[in-house]
């Protein structure tokens, strides 16, 4: 079994990745629609 920090710290990951995609996605939109 895992401990809590550890399952955390996975959970932090897949928000931050999440987040960076999400983020990515919208900067390209904005780019695309300036260019």
């Amino acid at each position: 079994l895992r401990n809590k920090s550890e399952i955390n710290r996975e959970k932090e990951l897949l928000i931050k990745c999440y987040l960076l995609n999400k983020f990515t996605d919208i900067g390209m939109a904005k780019f695309e629609m300036v260019t």
